[in-house]
């Protein structure tokens, strides 16, 4: 396993996760619905695309990634709530938890599909 691997893993992790945003943002209506589902999507989409590159170990960059996100994510919450006077950290991740629990499943999940489909195909190919 190369280490070039997990970086372009990871960049791709990174550039699928900005893209599919960005396209969501454009052309998705924001309803509760969508935003409570949009993020895990995403997550299971990205960590796919990076866990197929990476092909192996990349649960744990996933889950870091993953993590960092949610962690900005619940940061720029707590600045808009906190003009309101409502910026808690258990008001946020009341508000939150459903999206920010079924997309760390979500990024686990992606991560280990692309991971297996990616063994899957070298093996196949190699097999032929």
């Amino acid at each position: 396993m190369s280490r070039k691997n997990l970086w372009l893993g990871f960049a791709s992790l990174i550039a699928v996760n900005v893209a599919l945003n960005n396209l969501a943002t454009a052309f998705v209506p924001q309803t509760i619905t969508a935003i409570t589902v949009q993020p895990i999507v995403i997550s299971f989409l990205a960590s796919f695309a990076g866990g197929f590159i990476a092909r192996e170990r990349f649960i744990f960059i996933a889950l870091g990634v993953w993590a960092v996100l949610w962690a900005a994510i619940g940061y720029m919450l707590y600045l808009i709530a906190a003009p309101t006077g409502h910026a808690t950290v258990s008001s946020i991740a009341q508000h939150n938890w459903v999206a920010f629990l079924f997309s760390g499943l979500a990024t686990v999940a992606g991560a280990y599909i692309g991971q297996a489909q990616a063994i899957r195909r070298t093996r196949n190919t190699a097999a032929t």
